[in-house]
């Protein structure tokens, strides 16, 4: 059945699975073309693993829909009604629900892309425009994830004609779009397609904030929790639909092509790898454990998945899942990692071994640092992601070990800084390069590059004219690494201007360090430990194949 209880998979689109291992792909376009119909009851029979993309909207299974026609039925149509706030929250994106007399949608999302851009949108759930508008809008992607979701074979079937393909201030589509509000529609025919799942309609208010079909899931989950079931003889408002009774759609959907998605509601174009024969859990996931260990990554990672496709409700299911995200990490295949991770802490938040799962997030971004004279932003992510795993779980053996490779993430910020501000000094630029071996000495005390960077300020300083301050950061440097070389570097160039540095008190050396330096950052004053070198990440926390997993089920 179609429930959220159902959803095996939210990532670029719905997809379902039964006890058996059967499931279906991209489902909420579908389901939001039932919740605008009004049917509630309606049997889809589909041939093949997904229902087809068609133009990328919701419209040509409506115009379907309401060709074929409607059949009213005896029994009394519910509602599901929302009688407290209820709120589901990833970082800066949230769905709430709240009690209304009515069912009101509120979207709203935000794209760095300037012709998406923010958008919002609200209304009534009986606004017949409204929906019609809703309905023919298409999925969209933007053009820089289009060869990502290629390597991952999730867009195998799309092409511009099934979904709207954005590059900064264009489409590379031919036609133009459909509605100013197209791409904010979009995501909120995905919303309701999603919640749609539940079952019946909603009496109630939501406001979504960059939703998605992840977030979606939950709302719909968290609903199911506190749902509030009444009949039509206690209803007060949405009175055009409580006098309706349950229509049925006398209509089967067989999909006979299969297409693919490309967009933010993109489905699993994969190829099957095996041919569905149903296994016990325990072999399957013990053959893809010894893949794993003979480095047959790509292997391992199919047979992982095939746990998750024959079994999607067991433990097993949710421990293949983090066991594939280490086999893309193995194979250094990265960017999938770091999606089977995302997945796997959206769907399980609650799971013991999800501290695992944030710390092989971060080695995925560690690893993947490059030369300091090369664009830093996986070191900038390395070191948000480690700092996250200390932050979120600072008792635990990955938290020890990010503080270890902590260090070199500082150490190549702080290389970066000095790359650059040693460019700039050549350039004759000296306040810019001032300013570069500032930042090494406020953001990264504890690296190797504080004793050339109180050197390099020295020769800015003096290449100023400001010998003040030269002397002052020629004497912290004394003071702190006294038989360094750069420190030797210094003192020779002084010595070579006849300039004498003065001799100062240990009180006088502290002002002087509290002068050339600001406050360090708050994530800099972690503990300084020494560097192990060992870029390898730890391994996952148990790959045995024993009873205990059961005991993953409480999440």
């Amino acid at each position: 059945m179609a429930t959220p209880e159902n959803v095996v998979r939210a990532c670029h689109g719905t997809t379902l699975a039964n006890a058996d291992g059967v499931y279906v792909s991209t489902v909420e376009h579908v389901m939001a073309a039932l919740a605008i119909c009004s049917i509630d009851n309606a049997v889809i029979d589909v041939f093949g693993p997904e229902l087809p993309i068609l133009d990328g909207s919701a419209a040509p299974f409506v115009t379907e829909i309401r060709q074929i026609g409607l059949s009213q039925q005896d029994s009394a149509r519910s509602e599901i009604v929302i009688d407290k706030t209820i709120r589901v929250d990833d970082g800066d994106r949230s769905i709430v629900l709240e009690p209304s007399d009515s069912f009101r949608v509120s979207v709203s999302i935000d794209f760095e892309d300037c012709l998406i851009g923010q958008q919002s949108l609200d209304f009534e759930f009986d606004d017949a425009e409204l929906l019609q508008r809703m309905a023919r809008s298409r999925t969209f992607c933007r053009l820089y994830e289009i060869e990502a979701l290629r390597a991952k074979n999730l867009i195998r079937g799309g092409s511009l004609k099934n979904s709207i393909v954005v590059d900064g201030s264009k489409t590379l589509n031919d036609d133009a779009l459909r509605d100013p509000e197209e791409f904010v529609l979009h995501k909120a025919l995905d919303l309701i397609g999603d919640l749609y799942l539940l079952g019946a309609p909603i009496r109630g208010s939501i406001r979504a904030n960059k939703p998605g079909h992840d977030l979606n899931t939950r709302a719909a989950l968290a609903v199911l929790e506190a749902q509030s079931v009444q009949e039509p003889a206690r209803m007060v408002a949405s009175i055009c639909i409580v006098v309706s009774r349950n229509r049925t759609l006398n209509y089967t959907v067989g999909v006979i092509l299969l297409c693919a998605l490309v967009s933010a509601c993109g489905s699993s174009g994969k190829k099957e790898r095996f041919a569905y024969v149903e296994r016990p859990v325990e072999g399957l996931y013990s053959d893809a454990v010894r893949s794993l260990e003979l480095k047959r990554y790509e292997n391992a990672v199919a047979m992982f998945e095939e746990v998750e496709r024959q079994h999607p409700y067991s433990a097993w299911a949710r421990r293949a899942m983090l066991m594939k995200a280490f086999a893309y990490y193995q194979d250094n295949d990265y960017d999938d990692a770091i999606q089977a991770v995302d997945q796997f802490i959206s769907l399980h938040p609650g799971n013991k071994d999800v501290a695992y799962a944030y710390y092989l997030k971060a080695m995925c971004n560690y690893e993947r640092i490059r030369d300091v004279g090369r664009d830093q932003a996986f070191t900038n992510d390395a070191l948000a992601t480690l700092t996250d795993v200390i932050r979120r779980y600072p008792d635990t053996e990955y938290a020890r070990d990010a503080r270890l490779k902590l260090d070199l993430t500082y150490d190549h910020l702080a290389g970066k800084e000095m790359y650059v501000g040693r460019f700039y000094l050549k350039d004759n630029k000296h306040v810019s390069a001032i300013n570069r071996f500032k930042t090494v000495l406020e953001r990264y005390q504890t690296t190797s590059h504080v004793p050339e960077a109180l050197h390099r300020l020295v020769e800015a300083y003096l290449e100023l004219g400001i010998v003040d301050e030269a002397r002052a950061a020629a004497a912290v440097l004394g003071y702190n690494y006294p038989g360094d070389r750069w420190y030797q570097d210094t003192y020779r160039l002084f010595e070579k201007r006849g300039i004498v540095i003065a001799e100062t008190t240990l009180r006088e050396q502290r002002q002087l360090l509290k002068e050339a330096t600001e406050p360090q950052d708050d994530s800099a004053n972690l503990e300084n430990t020494v560097n192990t070198g060992a870029p390898d990440a730890l391994s996952p926390p148990s790959t045995e194949v024993n009873a205990s997993l059961d005991d993953q089920a409480g999440e």
